[in-house]
């Protein structure tokens, strides 16, 4: 596995990163072959968009970014979260379709058996994460 050099242009923005889509992008590839380090069992994110815009939803973990999938704005959904992203400090990320930046919201431990409710509100510094 070749490593990656993630660049360090990061903005702050009303108490949220703010990193490029192209260095998040450069990283959906890479998700199938990261290691395992945890249980079985799966992790439910339950994701409500309350923005009008559509958002693509990744967790970042171990240099890797996991791409969920897309949410539309105001709609809700339910994503399985891989095993290799889990048991491992994770960020859950947001990359608003069209802005051409990712904006990661919140920092959670993955478990298996967890269920975990991912509110992005329209001020996204406002987002909520909880953990069932």
């Amino acid at each position: 596995m070749r490593l990656m050099r993630f660049h360090q242009t990061l903005a702050l923005i009303a108490g949220t990163v703010v990193v490029p889509a192209a260095s998040v992008g450069s990283l959906w590839a890479q998700s199938s072959n990261a290691p395992s380090t945890c249980g079985h069992g799966r992790v439910v994110l339950h994701v409500l968009n309350d923005t009008d815009v559509d958002q693509r939803i990744l967790v970042m973990t171990g240099g890797h970014a996991v791409n969920l999938g897309l949410l539309e704005g105001g709609d809700a959904a339910n994503f399985d979260v891989p095993v290799y992203a889990m048991c491992s400090p994770a960020q859950l990320v947001v990359n608003p379709e069209g802005e051409g930046v990712a904006y990661p919201l919140g920092k959670v431990t993955l478990t298996p058996g967890e269920r975990v409710d991912f509110t992005i509100e329209k001020d996204l510094s406002e987002s909520q994460i909880s953990i069932d």
